[in-house]
Parts: C-alpha cells; sequence; structure tokens
C-alpha cells in the first residue's frame, strides 16, 4: 500500500490530497452511521505516522459539523510527516499529547462522554506489539461504550496475518482505501475489524494491475458481466435443468432447500431426487420442483438408486449430491458407482463430502467439480481440526484445488473461493445472520442452479458465493444480525439478481 501511494504521488498527486482525501472517506462513513452529526462527542486517537494525519484531517472536518471534537496523540512531533503537522496545524481545539497521568485522566474523562472513538494510531504495517501509552489508549477505548472507527485498520492487528498484536483496538467498522488489506479478511481479525468500508481516494489505478496481490475481493463488479435481462421469448427449457440428489428419511428438508435455491437463481426446473423414505408431505411444500423418488434403501440412496438417476441425465446439465444424505454404507456405494461414470458439471457438499473424506481415492474423479465444505468437512476431507482450517486457509486451499483440479469453497465469514489453479477469491457480501440451518443447502443450490443454466464452473462459484451472501446482508439490514430462515435467503436471491442488471 505504501508503495501505492509512492507512485501515485510521484504521478502528481500530494501527499497532502491522499491524506484529505482519506478523512473525507471517513467522514462519509460517519456521516451514514449516525442520525445528527452536530450532537456527536468524537474523539480520535492519532499516531506518529499518515495514519495519525488522517485523523487529524479527520478532526480538522468534524470540528464545524459536531458539538465537541477532541484528539489525542502520541509521538516525537518532530518526526511527524509534512503533511500530518499541515493538518495538525489547521484544529481549532489543540491535540493533547498523552503524556502525563492528567492527560490520561482526560482521556478517561473524554471518551466516558464520546458517542464515537476513531482509531489513527497505526496503520497497516504494524510489525511489533502495542505498548505504552498507545496500548494504554486502546484499552480505555475499548471499554467506551462509544462506536468504535479505525482508518485503515485497527491499531494492533497485523496488516499480513489478521493476527492481534498485544493490545488490539475493537472496531464497529475499518474504513479502508481503495482496497481491502490482506490482515482484514482474515481470522482472528474479523470481529477487531466490524464492517469493512472500502473506499477510493484516487490512487492510480494503472499501477495496480502490475502490483502483486495475495488474492480477489469478490465484488459485484466482478459477477455482473454474467447476468443479462432474458430475451422475451424465453422458456424453461432454454434455462436449464438442475438434477438435486439430497436428503434421507431423516433429513428431507435439505432436498427442497436446495431446489429452492436452484429455482431462485433462476433455472428453468429442478428435479429433486429423493429416496421414497420422505416421501410423505413433501410433495406439498415447494410444488414447483419436480419430484422424483428413488428406489432406496433404508437409510437412502443406495446402490439400487443408480440406474434411475443415470435415466434421468439426458435432461438435466448439472447435479448436486450430498444435502441430507447421511453416510450409510449404501449412500457410500452410490457415490462411489455414481463418480465411476459422470459426465454432468457437479456441486458436492454435506455429507458428500464426508463421505469422500472416508474414501480419498474418490478425490481423484472430481476434477472440473466444485465442493462446498465449511471449515469442519474441509478439516474432515485434510485430516486436520477445524481450527487449523481457519488458521491456515489459503495455504489449505490453494494445495487441495491444485492436487485435485477442483474448485473450492471454503464457507465461513469471509469465505474462500479457489479455482484449479490456486487463485483466491475472499467474498465481500455474507455475515452472522447466514449461520443457519439449510444454509449451505441454498448455497449448493444457487450454484447448481447456476450450472444448469450454462455458467462455466469458476463463474458458478463465484457467482453463486456472493448472491448467496448479498442475500444475507439484504436481509440482516432489515431483520439484524440473527433469526433469518434459509427459505428467506433463497428468497432474497432474485432481489441481488436484479441489482446486477
Amino acid at each position: 500500500m505504501a508503495r501505492w501511494d509512492r507512485i501515485t504521488i510521484k504521478e502528481g498527486v500530494s501527499g497532502q490530497t491522499l491524506m484529505k482525501r482519506a478523512a473525507e472517506a471517513c467522514l462519509d462513513v460517519l456521516h451514514e452511521r449516525s442520525k445528527n452529526l452536530k450532537k456527536l462527542h468524537i474523539v480520535l486517537l492519532c499516531g506518529p505516522g499518515n495514519n495519525g494525519g488522517d485523523a487529524f484531517a479527520l478532526a480538522g472536518m468534524l470540528e464545524p459539523v459536531c458539538d465537541q471534537v477532541q484528539c489525542f496523540y502520541w509521538g516525537k512531533f518532530e518526526k511527524y510527516s509534512p503533511e500530518a503537522k499541515y493538518f495538525f496545524a489547521q484544529l481549532k481545539n489543540k491535540p493533547i499529547f498523552l503524556s502525563s497521568p492528567r492527560a490520561k485522566g482526560k482521556l478517561s474523562q473524554k471518551i466516558k462522554k464520546a458517542h464515537w472513538v476513531v482509531d489513527g494510531l497505526f496503520g497497516t504495517g504494524l510489525s511489533r506489539k502495542i505498548m505504552g501509552p498507545c496500548a494504554h489508549m486502546i484499552r480505555v477505548a475499548n471499554l467506551s461504550v462509544a462506536k468504535k472507527m479505525a482508518i485503515d485498520m485497527p491499531s494492533g492487528v497485523s496488516g499480513e496475518t489478521g493476527e492481534s498484536l498485544g493490545q488490539a483496538f475493537k472496531a464497529h467498522v475499518t474504513v479502508t482505501f481503495e482496497v481491502p488489506k490482506w490482515g482484514q479478511l482474515q481470522f482472528p481479525a474479523w470481529d477487531l475489524v466490524g464492517d469493512l468500508e472500502v473506499r477510493p481516494i484516487g490512487l492510480s489505478q494503472n499501477i495496480l494491475k502490475k502490483l502483486p496481490t495475495a488474492g480477489h475481493w469478490l465484488t459485484p463488479d466482478l459477477i455482473r458481466k454474467n447476468f443479462h435481462p432474458r430475451k422475451k421469448n424465453m422458456h424453461k427449457g432454454k434455462v436449464g435443468t438442475a438434477l438435486i440428489l439430497a436428503g434421507s428419511p431423516s433429513m428431507p428438508g435439505a432436498g427442497m432447500l436446495c431446489g429452492l435455491g436452484a429455482l431462485r437463481s433462476g433455472v428453468g426446473r429442478a428435479i429433486w431426487g429423493l429416496p421414497q423414505g420422505p416421501k410423505q408431505g413433501a410433495a406439498c411444500k415447494i410444488p414447483e420442483i419436480i419430484l422424483e423418488y428413488m428406489a432406496s434403501g433404508p437409510d437412502g440412496l443406495g446402490p439400487e438408486s443408480l440406474g434411475q438417476v443415470q435415466r434421468l441425465f439426458p435432461q438435466v446439465k448439472a447435479l448436486a449430491l450430498g444435502p441430507g444424505w447421511g453416510t450409510a454404507r449404501g449412500t457410500r456405494e452410490f457415490l462411489r458407482a455414481l463418480l465411476e461414470q459422470h459426465r454432468l458439471p457437479m456441486v458436492l457438499d454435506a455429507d458428500a463430502l464426508n463421505i469422500l473424506s472416508e474414501q480419498p481415492s474418490l478425490l481423484k474423479k472430481l476434477r472440473g467439480s466444485i465442493l462446498t465444505p465449511h471449515p469442519k468437512e474441509m478439516g474432515r476431507l485434510l485430516k486436520c481440526s477445524a481450527s487449523e482450517v481457519l488458521q491456515n486457509r489459503v495455504a489449505l486451499a490453494q494445495k487441495f484445488s491444485r492436487k485435485y483440479g477442483v474448485y473450492l469453497i471454503i464457507k465461513s465469514y469471509r469465505s474462500l473461493a479457489v479455482n484449479p489453479q490456486g487463485k483466491i477469491w475472499i467474498n465481500s457480501a455474507g455475515g452472522p445472520n447466514l449461520a443457519v440451518a439449510g444454509s449451505g443447502d441454498v448455497l449448493t443450490g444457487i450454484i447448481v442452479g447456476l450450472l444448469a443454466q450454462g455458467f462455466k464452473p469458476q463463474e458458478a462459484m463465484l457467482a453463486g458465493l456472493y448472491l448467496h451472501g448479498r442475500a444475507g446482508d439484504r436481509l440482516a439490514s432489515r431483520m439484524g444480525d440473527r433469526g433469518t430462515l434459509a427459505s428467506e435467503i433463497a428468497k432474497e436471491v432474485p432481489r441481488v439478481i436484479r441489482e446486477l442488471l
């Protein structure tokens, strides 16, 4: 990021201008998240680098519009950049240097009355633990009931790994510039970063393509090109048929949710192949899904189901496997036999993945398929714990995808997508309200629906992941961070697609 700044400045944009733009971006976010800035008390914590300069610039913009604005700073003033000194000098309310017990007492006093605390202590380049007065500022801020904003990166969070470097600022919102920083998108930084607002400040776009990048931020702009208004004479045969093999006598709902996700993605037909066991009552719940009752064993799909499935292949374009299956012996035999002969684009989830973890030789038959494990399922495939997956998910996902030639989504907050070449995307959409039973079944349905409509595997993986996350975000904006139903996620998907057109 520092290199990008330097190149932009060389091209004629001054450092002072960039600092001003960064402050304006933060001011915009405060406006968006506050009913009335005029009545607010805002405390800004300012460090010795450009991050502190951004905070001084923001304080200068807030002074005319807020009831009370106070900066506290730390560091040798003579070492401040010329830009930071410039914005410091513009302030009407003199910043307080945190050098004495009296100043610390005033900090505590001001923060108790604050509506917002803004962290401008350190930016993205921090590599050591925060100690001394800066650690004290962060500690006092974290104990406050005020809303908290971090400029570019919460102080005390590694910009590279997302690890906490001792005392770390816990933000409700982080305003970062141009692109997300790698550490913001990694566990365990998620709860320290809070909501991530990515705002432009006019850095040179010509150089962006030449700078090395660890991954790509999955935004609507990346998938919009795959969605177009439909021709008026469109009919269901032209927009594909998806076959969903899901459910078991104990879990029939998984197949219904998967089918609902497929239909809401825009597929023409969704055929649900389900075992005979859950037949009673299933047909009346989602009448638009075509039910195909499979000959099956007592625990679900088995070898006896294979011939019936194969007869359906000529009319379908894509296949979903695994939700609600269970891992009974007959189901394991069915999956092995199916993978020996399949030729359709596939999405594998849930118990299909659990069976693969027990029969790893089958992984070699999945080239070109899409797998959607959560961390625990991924851990089973890799013979490690879910926490190990979260701590090292990028390297593990890249190695796995390259080895087996698969498209892989590791579901979590900031879900990770990887293609067989090891290219990475991190989802900009989605939040904790998606943590509900059936949410993954809907995601599988959305992706298989897109495959059936003619999306290539990478396109379906990325578009499905974004649609699912954005649907959750739309619901969260109305309902909050819990209580969402999986069926409601599916229902919201057409509205997300409409946003893209």
